[in-house]
C-alpha cells in the first residue's frame, strides 16, 4: 500500500477520473475546515479565558489555511491543470501541515502550560488588589 502511494504514477500523474483517493483527500480538507470552524467558536466563547482563545485562535488559523489550501488543490484537480493538481502538490501541503502542527505542539506543551499558569496568577493578584 505504501508502495502505491509513494509511487511515481501515483504522486505525478493526473487523471480525468476523480480517484477514491482524491475524494479521500477532499474530505481531510472538509474535515480541516469543521475543525477550524470549531476552534473559532471556542475562541469566541473563551473571552474571559484569554490564553485558551489564543490557542484557538492559534489552531484556527493553521487549520484554514491548511483546508483553503486543500481546496484550491481539489479545485485545480478537479479542473485538472497538469502541473499544480498532481498529488504530490497535495502532499507538499500535507507536509507543510505536519511542520505547523509540530509548532503548535512544542507550544501546547512547554509554552501554553506556563502562560496559563501565569494568567492565573496574576487573576488572583487582580482579585485581591485594590482597585484605584
Amino acid at each position: 500500500m505504501l508502495d502505491k502511494i509513494l509511487s511515481k504514477e501515483f504522486l505525478f500523474t493526473s487523471r480525468l477520473a476523480i480517484s477514491r483517493a482524491d475524494r479521500m483527500l477532499v474530505g481531510i480538507f472538509i474535515g480541516a475546515l469543521v475543525l477550524a470552524v470549531a476552534f473559532r467558536l471556542l475562541a469566541f466563547f473563551q473571552k474571559n479565558q484569554p490564553v485558551n482563545a489564543r490557542l484557538y485562535r492559534r489552531l484556527f488559523a493553521g487549520l484554514l489555511a491548511f483546508a483553503i489550501t486543500g481546496g484550491l488543490w481539489a479545485t485545480l484537480r478537479f479542473l485538472y491543470i497538469p502541473i499544480f493538481g498532481v498529488r504530490m502538490s497535495a502532499a507538499v501541503i500535507f507536509a507543510v501541515f505536519l511542520i505547523w502542527l509540530f509548532f503548535v505542539l512544542k507550544y501546547l506543551f512547554f509554552k501554553f502550560p506556563i502562560e496559563r499558569e501565569n494568567w492565573a496568577l496574576q487573576q488572583v493578584k487582580n482579585k485581591y488588589l485594590k482597585s484605584r
